[in-house]
């Protein structure tokens, strides 16, 4: 095997090895050492690719956002706002509110350690703050589909709204169905694109479809 692609495996087994370590034992427990026993690599492996742990860290955040924003993109807003009915949108909508639902169940633990350790190092902000930003634009594309004129005020409320119920059915006990969660929230969402989009015209009268 080229070494090249040896060293792109044991890096491949590294990020897999500190995802696991990261979301089971917290950020303090898991050590470099930890995370190359776990990769079944020499801990002199790690240092071949990576700094410190925070560093390898960052690497997550940076891959897990653009895993998810990959998975977004190819959600094809430009359609939306020609459904006719608030259940066809919600229905269209639930796609993207179960990969963002994933993003958070998967490896809760990491998702903690991601936002308890971002605050105290410049490049872990970094990273998580450009994938937030990534997938609000996602959320600015869909509002302005709708005729919404402060796209940047909706957009931020639609987000909070996605991010809050969605993290709050994560980390919070409850027993809410996963989806009865996002298809309420879908619902609400559609509800309000379909109030604010501009009534279409069909034979002579302006109404809404619901």
């Amino acid at each position: 095997m080229p070494q090249q692609t040896r060293s792109r495996l044991k890096r491949a087994a590294l990020l897999e090895a500190a995802l696991l370590e990261f979301s089971e034992k917290g950020y303090e427990a898991t050590t470099s050492k930890s995370i190359s026993a776990r990769a079944n690599v020499a801990t002199g492996t790690f240092y071949q690719h990576f700094s410190h742990k925070m560093d390898i860290l960052v690497a997550l955040a940076t891959h897990r956002y653009d895993t998810l924003y990959a998975q977004i993109i190819e959600f094809d807003v430009t359609e939306l706002a020609d459904i006719p009915t608030v259940s066809g949108l919600r229905d269209r909508l639930l796609n993207a509110l179960r990969l963002i639902h994933a993003f958070y169940a998967e490896y809760p633990g990491l998702y903690h350690v991601m936002q308890h350790r971002r605050r105290g190092d410049a490049a872990l902000e970094a990273a998580i703050s450009k994938g937030e930003q990534v997938l609000m634009s996602r959320v600015k594309e869909l509002v302005a589909l709708f005729g919404v004129t402060d796209i940047d005020d909706v957009a931020f409320t639609i987000f909070a709204m996605i991010e809050g119920a969605i993290q709050k059915h994560v980390f919070s006990p409850n027993s809410v169905a996963k989806e009865t969660v996002l298809h309420t929230l879908g619902g609400a969402l559609s509800s309000y694109l379909m109030s604010v989009r501009p009534a279409q015209k069909t034979g002579g009268i302006y109404a809404y479809s619901m």
